[in-house]
């Protein structure tokens, strides 16, 4: 009998798949007219909005207040959904403050989905540089965190680029690793490198538990993971 159900029980979500990926296809083609429309109103307007995805978003969600999946999951799958349909109508290049692995592209990741072209920027004015002269659509730097209080270079460059808007705001969950390129005893580390920001946050941990170390500013966490792998002769350590 178990196995019975089993099979009946698979049976049924096949049937379910099915059906998902037939209204998923629907939805594309009705993204692809819409895209066609907006193309001959405003040939030279990003197809990209973000209100309007808010709006999609708050209605599914308010829509999940019985569901098994919590909210942050069924946000995530129409997340996904929203970046492939809008990906048939327009690749949105948006630029981040990188390398590769920061922050800052994980939260480009949450905010839209995979479907997107990530540029990693080395500086946060390089961002702002690459969005006023329109290489990229969007970008995404840090503005705020709750420990260590504003990033004054990201107010300054918004100050100075008066043709820039705030189109929508991301928040991230922050936790940070001590890691190394190589194994030895916490004691023998010379420094710990990283953002200024992420070395504010851990000053406590990092008194608490390793004392007065010298500590290495980076332009971000990713940098200086690079600069722990490639020294490990001089035992550095980074967050």
């Amino acid at each position: 009998m178990a196995k019975d159900d089993l099979k009946n029980l698979r049976s049924k979500i096949d049937k379910i798949d099915q059906q998902l990926h037939t209204l998923i296809q629907k939805r594309a083609s009705h993204a692809v007219a819409i895209g066609k429309i907006k193309s001959e109103v405003s040939p030279s307007a990003s197809f990209y909005k973000p209100a309007r995805e808010t709006k999609i978003l708050r209605n599914i969600i308010k829509a999940n207040d019985k569901g098994l999946l919590p909210d942050a999951k069924i946000r995530t799958i129409f997340k996904e959904l929203i970046s492939g349909c809008l990906s048939l109508e327009e690749i949105l290049k948006v630029a981040y403050l990188g390398p590769e692995g920061t922050h800052s592209e994980a939260a480009v990741h949450n905010q839209f989905g995979s479907q997107v072209v990530r540029i990693p920027s080395s500086t946060i004015d390089d961002v702002f540089y690459q969005v006023m002269q329109d290489e990229v659509n969007i970008g995404v730097v840090p503005v705020e965190n709750s420990s260590e209080g504003v990033i004054n270079t990201t107010l300054n460059c918004l100050a100075d680029s008066e043709d820039i808007n705030i189109i929508g705001e991301i928040y991230l969950d922050i936790e940070h690793q001590l890691a190394a390129g190589n194994k030895f005893n916490i004691d023998e580390a010379f420094a710990i490198a990283s953002h200024p920001q992420a070395l504010g946050q851990c000053s406590k941990w990092i008194e608490r538990n390793i004392g007065n170390i010298k500590r290495l500013e980076m332009p971000s966490s990713a940098v200086a993971a690079k600069y722990a792998k490639e020294n490990t002769t001089k035992q550095s350590k980074y967050y």
